[in-house]
């Protein structure tokens, strides 16, 4: 099975402390937008896919959009370890529910491109032996989105284990690969403003 895992576990430093995905864009909060869109793309692909949320505020919130929420496995509210320790809580729980594969996905993105899902695993079902993709929209990595394979567990858990926190940093001593993604109308809107 697929899990798409939204991370929305930070400490909202850039945006003054709040809860990102309790945000609104356009009387939404970035956490429905991003959900509605997983489940649209999610209708064409060919496998059952899981949407879990990583969160460590609200959590009870983010429990009423009817998908499982995991906590950090470290750290947490007293001390956020960041987007890496939500993606190893998220691995953990896939362990126990059949999840072999991931998609992550930032809760602050709340427009994605239209083959967002099937661009990331498109490399696998190409036969790539690469077991990490990264996203990447006109020449600009964005190592926040991408496509892991759950065996990642045990890197991800030794990389943190050793002090490392960043995705990027994980990602460059693994087997990796990315997929250009085609913007025609600027769908990718990142939000890392309290105003909008």
């Amino acid at each position: 099975m697929l899990g798409v895992a939204i991370l929305a576990g930070g400490a909202g430093k850039r945006m003054g402390g709040l809860d990102k995905g309790l945000c609104l864009y356009q009387g939404v909060s970035f956490i429905d937008h991003v959900i509605a869109e997983i489940e649209f793309q999610a209708r064409f692909l060919d496998e059952p896919v899981q949407i879990v949320i990583s969160a460590n505020r609200n959590i009870d919130v983010y429990k009423k959009n009817g998908v499982p929420v995991v906590t950090d496995l470290r750290g947490g509210c007293s001390d956020f370890q960041g987007p890496l320790a939500g993606i190893e809580a998220v691995l953990s729980y896939g362990v126990t529910h059949q999840v072999s594969h991931w998609i992550v996905v930032p809760v602050d993105s709340i427009r994605l491109p239209s083959n967002y899902l099937q661009g990331l695993i498109a490399t696998q079902l190409q036969g790539s032996q690469k077991q990490v993709v990264v996203m990447s929209v006109l020449g600009i990595r964005h190592y926040s989105h991408l496509y892991l394979q759950g065996s990642k567990l045990a890197s991800i858990k030794h990389y943190l284990d050793r002090g490392g926190r960043s995705i990027k940093g994980w990602v460059a001593g693994c087997g990796h690969t990315f997929v250009g993604m085609n913007l025609k109308d600027s769908n990718l809107l990142n939000v890392n403003s309290g105003n909008v």
